[in-house]
Order: structure tokens, then C-alpha cells, then sequence
């Protein structure tokens, strides 16, 4: 790991980070990925807000899971494109934790999704 990755993955669980960074260090780093992205849907589909419904700022809630899906496709089309040269796993494994801690269900996507791909193998 990265000396960056290691200061951001101080308060993280670590027996969740060991399973992220394996699977995205394995030939299912893709299906893991694509897994998760589908969970996300899910997992946000309690936050959608009813225009003039909801009191202002009340989409909030969505931005951490849009923000991760972004990261998430983004790293999907890189690995893609340039295998070599995509993002560090261990970056994008912080990433996905940090969003994990801050938001429950996303935590749940990725409890999910790991456990789908372990599972059964997807």
C-alpha cells in the first residue's frame, strides 16, 4: 500500500479492506465492481426526493452514492482502456470503505456485493 492509502486506511475495518482489495485484485475485479454499482441502485432508491414534496437540500442524501458511482464507472472504463495504467486498487478500495463509513447503505452495497460475488460467483 501506498503511504497515502495506509493515513487514509487508518479507521477502516480492516477484514473489509483485505476482501475489497482482494476481489479487486482478482480476475472478478470487474463483476465485483459492476455487482456493487447495482447495489448502489438499490441501496439509494430510499433517497429519491418528490420535487416540491421535500423541504430544500433534501437530495442530499444521493450525492455520496452518485459520487461513488461516478469513481466506480470511471474506474471501470480505465481499466478498461489502460489495464496497466488504471487507478491503484488500494486507492479505489479506500474509496469505496471511506463512502462505506460515511453512509449505510452503501455500507450495505458493499457487504452485498462481496458476499453475491463470493457466493456465487456472479
Amino acid at each position: 500500500m501506498t503511504s497515502r492509502s495506509v493515513e487514509r486506511g487508518r479507521k477502516i475495518d480492516g477484514r473489509l479492506q483485505r476482501e475489497v482489495l482482494a476481489l479487486l485484485c482478482s480476475d472478478k475485479a470487474d463483476l465485483f465492481l459492476i455487482e456493487l454499482m447495482f447495489a448502489l441502485t438499490l441501496a439509494a432508491r430510499g433517497e429519491y426526493v418528490v420535487a416540491g414534496t421535500m423541504p430544500p437540500g433534501s437530495g442530499e442524501k444521493l450525492r455520496p452514492f452518485n459520487e461513488l458511482m461516478h469513481r466506480i464507472s470511471s474506474v471501470l472504463l480505465h481499466r478498461r482502456s489502460a489495464p496497466d495504467g488504471a487507478y491503484p486498487n488500494e486507492d479505489v478500495v479506500l474509496d469505496l470503505l471511506e463512502a462505506g463509513e460515511a453512509e449505510t447503505g452503501i455500507r450495505w452495497a458493499l457487504d452485498r456485493s462481496i458476499e453475491r460475488v463470493k457466493r456465487v460467483g456472479l
